[in-house]
């Protein structure tokens, strides 16, 4: 990860938007806690200081996973978890945490926070959810809800 001519500045990630490389990103100048990295279209970004913004880009983020989060909405049937977490092991993406609730209708919600080394890898696999016979919407959660 680099900073516009910066070296040696603490960077963390925001919680909110999880920016995975191969997103557009932007970085925020905080107070005490160095620069936290955005997604450019997270809904957070719009609120901030705009001459606390600064250019940011994605070299040196290397091959170490990052945590995404993705909401799925399906019918409530036998198995759907088992194929949601095969194809996401297929795409070679490990589910850190996984939470299923039901809901009204024969429907259920799953969350999730999954470990992807990059955008492109996320949005493959959220095609694949996508065309499961049960899945309603399978989305990323955070910068583009």
């Amino acid at each position: 990860m680099s900073v516009g001519g910066v070296d040696g500045v603490l960077m963390r990630f925001a919680k909110c938007c999880n920016p995975v490389p191969g997103d557009p990103i932007i970085g925020y100048i905080s107070r005490g806690m160095g620069i936290t990295v955005h997604m450019i279209d997270c809904a957070n970004v719009s609120n901030m200081e705009p001459e606390r913004l600064i250019s940011v880009n994605w070299d040196g983020a290397g091959d170490k996973p990052f945590p995404a989060r993705i909401h799925m909405l399906c019918r409530n049937e036998r198995g759907v978890l088992a194929q949601v977490a095969g194809i996401l092991a297929k795409c070679e993406i490990n589910i850190d945490e996984f939470l299923v609730r039901s809901q009204v209708g024969g429907r259920s919600r799953m969350d999730c926070t999954v470990e992807v080394r990059n955008a492109v890898t996320l949005y493959q696999a959220l095609d694949e959810l996508r065309k499961l016979p049960a899945m309603l919407e399978a989305v990323r959660a955070g910068g583009d809800e």
